[in-house]
C-alpha cells in the first residue's frame, strides 16, 4: 500500500524575506509502537531586500509524526519525500511537504491475535499497578512478579512458522514491560504508571492537565507540547503513593 501524507508548516524568518535564492529539504524518522517520530531539515539561502548583495543562511529543524494503524506491518515502511513546495509573505516562509508511505498489511489473523495480546497485557498492567498500591514490601511484589510471568506463559501460541509469534512478543514483554514497571517503585513508595491521550480540537494542556489531575510541569517533562498537533499522542504521567 502507498499512501500521501501531506504536512504544512508556516517558518518565521529573523528578517523579511525578498527572494529564496537556494533551498533544500531532506528528512530523517525512526519507527517507534505506534508512531513515526521524524524531523523535516530545511536549509538554504536567501535575500531581506531586491537590492541586497549579501545572502543571509538558514536551517531550520522540524519535527513530525504519524499515527501507524494496526494493519500496517512496521517492519515493511518506507518513508519517501515526494515533493514539497513553499511560498514567502514578509518573514514568512510557508512550507508544504508530501511524504510518501510505503508499507504492507499485516495478514488479518496475525493482526487478531496480536491485538488479543495486547489487550491481554494492558489487563496485566491494570493488575499490578492495583497490587502494587495495595503491598508494603518488596517481597511481596517479586512473588507477584512471578504470578504474572506465569499468566503470561499461558497466552503463548505460535501466530505464524515464518513470521513473529506471539512467544517473541511475550518474552520481551514478561522481563522488560513487567520490570519496567516494577523499577518505578522509588524509596518512598511511589511509582509511575502512564496513559496515552489523543489531542483532539479543543484540547489544551491545561484542560489535559484538569482530565487527569496531573501538573501541566509533569506533562511538558514528558512531551514536547510546542509541537503537538491534532491527532498527536500525548503521554500523561500517573505518580501513585502507597
Amino acid at each position: 500500500m502507498n499512501s500521501i501524507i501531506p504536512f504544512k508548516k508556516n517558518i518565521i524568518f529573523k528578517t523579511q524575506i525578498s527572494e529564496i535564492t537556494d533551498i533544500s529539504l531532506s528528512h530523517d524518522y525512526k519507527i517507534l509502537d505506534d508512531i513515526i517520530d521524524g524531523e523535516f531539515y530545511l536549509s538554504g539561502s536567501y535575500k531581506m531586500t531586491e537590492a541586497s548583495l549579501i545572502n543571509e543562511d538558514f536551517y531550520y529543524n522540524i519535527p513530525f509524526s504519524i499515527a501507524l494503524s494496526e494493519r500496517i506491518d512496521k517492519d515493511t515502511i518506507n518513508l519517501k519525500l515526494e515533493s514539497f513546495e513553499y511560498k514567502i509573505n514578509g518573514d514568512t516562509l510557508s512550507l508544504s511537504v508530501n511524504l510518501n508511505m510505503e508499507a504492507e498489511e499485516k495478514e488479518q489473523e496475525e493482526r487478531n491475535i496480536i491485538e488479543d495480546i495486547k489487550e491481554g497485557i494492558d489487563d496485566i498492567k491494570e493488575g499490578i499497578a492495583e497490587k502494587l498500591g495495595l503491598d508494603d514490601n518488596k517481597n511481596e511484589i517479586a512473588e507477584q512478579q512471578e504470578e504474572v510471568k506465569e499468566e503470561l506463559k499461558d497466552i503463548e501460541e505460535p501466530v505464524d512458522d515464518n513470521k513473529t509469534n506471539i512467544k517473541e512478543i511475550d518474552t520481551e514483554l514478561n522481563d522488560n514491560t513487567i520490570n519496567g514497571l516494577l523499577s518505578t517503585i522509588d524509596e518512598s513508595g511511589s511509582y509511575i504508571t502512564y496513559k496515552v491521550h489523543i489531542f483532539r480540537d479543543g484540547d489544551s494542556i491545561e484542560s489535559i492537565s484538569e482530565k487527569y489531575n496531573v501538573s501541566i510541569e509533569d506533562i511538558k517533562e514528558y512531551n514536547d507540547i510546542n509541537t503537538i498537533n491534532i491527532g498527536d499522542k500525548i503521554l500523561v504521567p500517573y505518580i501513585y503513593n502507597e
